[in-house]
């Protein structure tokens, strides 16, 4: 099954919007975007596997095979400006793939990093991956992220389980290796009521670029994203246009 899903149709845009889920999230989180696009951006998101269509394939809990396998799926798209956009475990694995795509010669146009400190800083969100399954449900619902009604749901929990423990693994192990700042411009996305982000640790990112870096704090939880569509993706839109 393919690694990118367009989101929206199929264009002459001059540029590319790449969108990475958050752990438990799939392309589909990103359909909902389609109706404030702005003209000239083409929308694609990453689908990694163990969920939505690729359900039934086995979840990755290693960033590196995840990034490898997100640089071969961008292969195909780099013909134009590549915009990366990541929300938490999507901002890292969006800020990986820019360093990879770099150290290809094929720089991304603008990263996009959203919902998550600066990678040389330790998380403030407690590791939760290796919890025995009562407690990592709950951790989950503190998140917020989770619908109630799915993690009140055993049979579905169970289904869901492998692919959420690979993505959190992820999440906990991170340690951001050595490496040159990036060449492309960052912008770094946070939200008013998130209790694992402070500004400082956001305004870190700025240290990650040899390029313009700006920031930009939004209203709402860890979750902004979901509830503020009619703010954020035309800031976003605005900001790849320029790039």
């Amino acid at each position: 099954m393919s690694w990118i899903i367009p989101i929206s149709r199929p264009s002459a845009a001059q540029h590319r919007l790449i969108c990475f889920p958050y752990a438990g999230g799939g392309a589909s989180i990103f359909q909902p975007w389609r109706d404030f696009l702005t003209d000239g951006i083409d929308l694609f998101a990453l689908q990694p596997p163990g969920r939505e269509r690729r359900f039934a394939e086995p979840p990755i809990a290693d960033l590196r095979a995840l990034v490898s396998a997100s640089l071969d799926a961008l292969a195909p798209l780099a013909d134009r400006p590549l915009i990366l956009f990541g929300h938490s475990l999507g901002a890292i694995v969006a800020f990986e793939t820019a360093r990879a795509l770099q150290e290809r010669g094929k720089p991304a146009a603008l990263l996009m990093v959203s919902g998550r400190q600066a990678p040389d800083l330790p998380s403030r969100r407690r590791p939760i991956a290796h919890l025995a399954d009562d407690a990592f449900i709950e951790e989950l619902g503190r998140l917020n992220g989770t619908p109630k009604e799915v993690l009140e749901t055993p049979e579905l929990m169970a289904l869901l389980m492998p692919m959420l423990r690979a993505d959190f693994t992820i999440a906990d192990t991170y340690r951001r290796q050595p490496g040159a700042p990036l060449s492309c411009p960052i912008l770094a996305l946070g939200s008013e009521d998130d209790e694992w982000i402070d500004e400082p640790g956001l305004d870190a990112w700025r240290h990650e670029t040899n390029g313009d870096f700006d920031m930009r704090i939004f209203p709402g939880d860890h979750f902004y994203l979901n509830r503020y569509l009619d703010q954020l993706v035309p800031f976003l839109c605005g900001a790849a246009l320029r790039h």
